[in-house]
């Protein structure tokens, strides 16, 4: 995805650019350790003051998804633990394994009970369910129905509910979450780190409309339909008009469906707007495919 700004919209430049760099990072673009371009070449690029670029990488590093370093620039939050990276740099599995078993030994662990430790994080029980951490109520939805298929009880849960979470639930959250979560739970328990949706093919889909060409999202998240104008927004400066459209609404609904040069709704409300329709609804996943099997494959399959 293209770093671009709309000068003409109503989106400030700053929360365009937020977005845009968000969705980089939680989409996999921007590997976890990985370096963002400097402020000052990036500002260079978009066109924008440096002091602009630097406040949008506070507001990158107040969401907890990336952290600035001394001496080696703002770089995206690793998924892990600094702890256990730190010691993986330092010496391989070898020198976290020893790191383990000198911790455990001075705590007054004996050797056999280290051993069982062992033995159980190498063949862990199947869950007993997998929950998503989200802090956006309105997301809730769109994971349930996106991930009914997994064959494991789903719950969604915001950031305040975490008190509740049980020793047996399987922890994932997106990039978008993972610093805050991390900060909240501590470096020791596990969290399955998933992809957003680039939505590539829409994206391409989308450079393809004319000039003034009208475009429709339907979703019951407001979250959803105001991030994907603020990035449809940078995206085509063009005087392409984004509606967003909320699905309790049936006249809007219709409206959308008879002006709308492209209609784009998520997983919950699409078979019901695609329904009768007379144009194609495309189906926004929040969740790629090749995630949703790597939780599956990472969750589902344990003994």
């Amino acid at each position: 995805m293209k770093i671009a700004i709309n000068r003409d919209g109503a989106v400030p430049i700053h929360d365009q650019l937020v977005s845009q760099l968000a969705l980089r990072i939680a989409t996999g673009e921007f590997a976890p350790g990985e370096r963002l371009p400097s402020i000052r070449g990036l500002a260079q690029r978009v066109g924008v003051h440096p002091n602009t670029m630097l406040t949008v990488y506070k507001t990158l590093e107040a969401y907890g998804i990336v952290a600035a370093r001394a001496g080696s620039g703002v770089r995206v939050i690793e998924a892990t633990g600094a702890s256990a990276a730190a010691a993986v740099g330092e010496g391989g599995i070898g020198a976290l394994a020893a790191r383990f078993v000198a911790q455990a030994r001075a705590a007054g662990h004996e050797v056999a009970a280290i051993r069982q430790a062992f033995d159980r994080a190498l063949s862990p029980a199947r869950p007993g369910r997998l929950v998503i951490v989200d802090p956006h109520p309105d997301f809730h939805p769109l994971y349930l129905v996106e991930l009914a298929a997994l064959g494991l009880p789903v719950a969604v849960v915001a950031f305040d509910a975490l008190a509740g979470l049980g020793p047996d639930d399987a922890l994932a959250t997106s990039m978008y979450h993972i610093g805050p979560l991390r900060a909240a739970l501590g470096p020791d328990r596990p969290v399955h780190v998933f992809p957003v949706s680039a939505g590539s093919g829409l994206l391409a889909e989308l450079a393809s409309l004319p000039a003034g060409a009208t475009v429709a999202l339907v979703s019951v998240s407001s979250t959803m339909r105001r991030m994907g104008r603020e990035i449809l927004t940078a995206q085509r400066g063009d005087g392409l008009l984004v509606l967003e459209v909320d699905p309790a609404d049936a006249d809007a609904v219709a409206g959308a469906l008879r002006l709308a040069d492209l209609v784009v709704a998520d997983g919950v409300c699409h078979d019901g707007v695609a329904r009768g329709a007379r144009k194609p609804v495309r189906r926004f996943q929040l969740i790629p495919d090749a995630a949703r099997a790597a939780l599956a494959a990472a969750l589902c399959e344990k003994s």
